[in-house]
């Protein structure tokens, strides 16, 4: 895997790890983590359970669908997991808090000039802070970094990399902050290139996507999209759910579709929310062809055939909705048969959760 990659694997898994326990905003694809994938799902605020063996080579993963009861522990360890990369993958443009909104403002209006270089100390300063976050030391990694922020105003990579402690402990809006100083340095000086500058866009878009400010991820995350190179899927996955969220199904549709594309055989579960949107969208025929790919691989999940039941039922097919419907347990159905559950905790979208509860209505539980 080139540096670049790495890059990107390590900072959007601690980015997302650190904000599943937070919001339901990511529904992020696969992420290759040295020969292996650690994938995670936050399409309810829970996170794939996966179990690792890692030896001094490669990581190896096996993940099932998301259950709650186990998201607290695999964000940890997903967490831990993406810290020990920290220090392997060189500086990383990223979000980082900033000790107050006013040190940015003190160093832009000085007319500092950005750099993605520094030397002597400060450079042994930043190398010491990579090394407190790889072994997830938050607190001497922020202060580590906010001293190469001191002596180094200019430098994009103190922000960007603080970001990451940040995001860790949870302060979104900080994040924010360290984000924009990091792009507004970059904007503000003339003749400086910063490569993964595109990193940035995506890391404060999914940012601002975890705190719920749709319009300003959207932005973010399109910046990403024409700023990198080439197609990230973790990009397109999360300007969808954006969309989603914004009740733009056919720009979902096509941000989830192009995402798939790049992976085409790897069925991951955030791809049911892609099936979902294509239902709500109009695309009942797709939508169900997707759903039985994911109803196929993770057979033994309540979610993917409650999904596939809704979307039987509601292209006209009751026997095969109610075959489906029978494989999920018992003590599990009721609650996907709750239109709180449906559509604030799972978000599915209006279409399907009318499916759904229609055939819990009329054919599940016909008296009630």
């Amino acid at each position: 895997m080139n540096r670049d990659r790495r890059r990107q694997s390590m900072i959007a898994l601690l980015l997302i790890m650190a904000l599943a326990q937070r919001t339901c905003a990511f529904i992020p694809p696969a992420l290759p983590i040295s020969n292996a994938s650690l994938r995670v799902l936050d399409a309810r605020c829970s996170t794939t359970r996966c179990s690792a063996a890692r030896s001094s080579s490669r990581t190896s993963m096996s993940c099932q669908w998301p259950s709650p009861s186990a998201a607290k522990r695999a964000t940890a360890a997903a967490l831990a997991t993406a810290a020990t990369l920290l220090s392997l993958c060189g500086p990383v443009l990223a979000a980082a808090d900033l000790e107050s909104l006013q040190d940015v403002s003190a160093a832009l209006s000085q007319g500092t000039k950005g750099t993605t270089d520094v030397r002597g100390e400060v450079a042994d300063q930043f190398r010491k802070a990579n090394n407190y976050g790889s072994v997830a030391d938050f607190d001497k990694a922020f202060k580590l970094y906010s001293s190469v922020i001191k002596y180094a105003p200019g430098y994009i990579y103190g922000y960007s990399n603080r970001g990451n402690v940040q995001i860790a402990k949870g302060d979104l809006e900080a994040a924010i902050r360290d984000y924009t100083a990091a792009i507004k340095l970059c904007e503000e000086t003339e003749g400086i290139k910063v490569p993964d500058l595109w990193l940035i866009h995506l890391n404060r878009g999914t940012t601002y996507l975890a705190l719920g400010q749709l319009d300003s991820a959207i932005a973010d995350l399109d910046l990403a999209v024409s700023l990198n190179r080439k197609s990230d899927s973790l990009t397109l996955a999360n300007r969808a759910q954006a969309y989603e969220r914004q009740g733009e199904w056919p720009k979902a549709v096509a941000d989830y579709g192009a995402a798939i594309a790049l992976k085409p055989g790897d069925v991951q579960p955030w791809w049911l929310r892609f099936a979902l949107s294509l239902f709500q969208a109009g695309a009942d025929f797709d939508a169900l062809a997707y759903a039985r790919r994911i109803a196929t691989k993770f057979g033994d999940a309540p979610e993917p055939l409650a999904a596939l039941t809704a979307i039987l039922y509601g292209r006209g097919d009751t026997v095969e909705a109610q075959k489906t419907w029978s494989q999920i347990a018992l003590q599990e159905r009721d609650r996907y048969l709750d239109a709180q559950y449906l559509s604030q905790q799972l978000r599915w979208p209006p279409k399907v959760v009318d499916s759904l509860l229609e055939f819990g209505r009329v054919v599940y539980n016909p008296k009630s």
